[in-house]
């Protein structure tokens, strides 16, 4: 399996509809998560070095096209951990449905930012 028959979402025109949406909510920078693209390129077949670049590259393409960078951001533990806080607050599995993606994205970008934040205090 190659990488486009692996991302079939992978179009230009969801390319510009990404662009569009950055641009409309006014987003300054895009922040991917690197779990995300290893667990694609683990699913692929024989990956190549080229189908690696080719995915580490796609952010670039909705970046370029709205002018917004975009950096990359380890997001492995965030799932875990949001999941460790919603069983906390008693949470079933069941009542966790539809909420863990949500709270995982917002300790995603928090940890970014907090990085970000402790990089600029250290110059």
């Amino acid at each position: 399996m190659n990488l486009s028959e692996k991302l079939p979402w992978l179009t230009w025109k969801n390319v510009h509809l990404v662009a569009v949406a950055c641009i409309a909510v006014g987003f300054i920078i895009l922040a991917v998560g690197m779990a995300i693209i290893g667990s694609i390129v683990a699913g692929l077949e024989n990956p190549s070095w080229q189908a690696v670049v080719d995915l580490l590259s796609f952010p670039g393409i909705p970046s370029d096209a709205c002018g917004i960078p975009h950096v990359f951001a380890d997001e492995r533990l965030s799932s875990a951990e949001a999941k460790r806080s919603l069983r906390e607050k008693g949470l079933s599995e069941r009542a966790m449905r539809g909420k863990v993606d949500m709270i995982a994205a917002s300790l995603f970008l928090q940890s970014w930012l907090d990085e970000r934040a402790r990089a600029e205090g250290r110059r």
